[in-house]
């Protein structure tokens, strides 16, 4: 399992989310994005939607 930390920098970073993937260790998009709502509580696309509401 990749650190939190790992995954939330990867988030911030802009690339997208299959260089997210990539970056922090994933080998594709849907398990970047389903360890990323395990540790948020949210998908990768509902935080981007909410940050940019903010």
């Amino acid at each position: 399992m990749h650190g939190l930390a790992d995954i939330t920098i990867a988030l911030r970073s802009g690339v997208c989310q299959g260089g997210h993937a990539r970056g922090v260790g994933y080998e594709d998009a849907f398990a970047f994005s389903a360890a990323f709502k395990r540790a948020h509580g949210v998908s990768p696309s509902v935080r981007r939607r909410r940050a940019g509401a903010a």
